[in-house]
């Protein structure tokens, strides 16, 4: 038996509300969040699903998704995405 993360680097995603923008803020950024809707039967991702979410700072790099990247729903039903290209300011949730 092989463990995961022998072979994969593993990592939870942005909790979104300690990120989420206040009412009047002086500081927006906008990105679009892999949405439970992007996790369908063909198994890649597809952008048109993509939420937006106004954060109240810039994201970290290692909150956005990169080409290449496996996003696991972690709540049933158990799905897997694959990102199979480069996306611009998109990031995954702990979801």
């Amino acid at each position: 038996m092989i463990n995961l993360n022998k072979i994969a680097e593993i990592k939870t995603g942005l909790v979104l509300s300690r990120k989420k923008v206040e009412a009047h803020s002086s500081s927006e950024h906008s990105y679009k969040i892999v949405s439970l809707k992007s996790f369908a039967e063909d198994t890649y991702y597809d952008d048109a699903f993509a939420d937006e979410f106004i954060s109240s700072e810039q994201i970290n790099e290692d909150y956005k998704v990169s080409r290449g990247d496996v996003l696991l729903r972690l709540r049933e039903p158990n799905f897997a995405v694959y990102i199979d290209k480069d996306y611009d300011d998109l990031i995954y949730t702990h979801l």
